[in-house]
């Protein structure tokens, strides 16, 4: 998928060839009509007039794989050999999916991998008491919901949401790696 992307977006430019002001209006287009199509493969109806939220964060998740992991703003440091969790606490999958990594966490702590879990919660008390099920030390929330940045920033546009950080600060999809393997896809 993300190389029709870049190959369409590419050969539509090149075929353009405008001066500079048609040159912005018709990437602009391009790049519309191009994340409409991405959206539209991910089973969004999105208008390539108008912007979207959820198709821009869509754009975002195509590119992290494989690319070095965007920073997490409420940690200090950087982000290596982890598991980050986008999850909202009345969610059933999130819930399926952080009980699995629960009842796996010493075979994670093990393996030195550590687990990163961030809450779209609004509500303090709710996050607080729903967090308070997990044993991992890093539970974060910043009670903006999906207006988070660390959200944005990550691409997410549903939950649950999963990454895995290698040990060189790179997005890497957890689902089929031997650490993972007790993840359900």
């Amino acid at each position: 998928m993300d190389g029709w992307f870049l190959t369409s977006v590419i050969s539509c430019w090149l075929r353009v060839r405008p001066n500079k002001r048609q040159r912005k209006e018709s990437m602009c287009t391009t790049l519309s009509t191009s994340i409409a199509c991405l959206s539209r493969h991910y089973g969004v109806d999105v208008s390539p007039n108008e912007y979207s939220e959820i198709a821009n964060r869509l754009l975002i998740q195509t590119r992290l794989r494989g690319n070095k992991a965007p920073a997490i703003s409420a940690l200090t440091t950087d982000v290596y050999a982890a598991l980050v969790i986008f999850y909202e606490s009345d969610c059933p999958n999130c819930i399926d999916l952080l009980e699995d990594v629960k009842k796996h966490f010493s075979l994670l702590e093990n393996n030195h991998i550590r687990v990163i879990s961030l809450s779209s919660d609004t509500d303090k008390e709710v996050f607080e008491n729903f967090a308070s099920h997990y044993p991992w030390k890093d539970k974060l929330c910043d009670l903006q919901g999906f207006s988070s940045p660390d959200f944005k920033h990550w691409g997410v546009a549903a939950t649950p949401s999963l990454y895995y950080i290698d040990e060189e600060d790179i997005v890497n999809d957890p689902y089929g790696m031997e650490e993972f393997k007790f993840l359900k896809h």
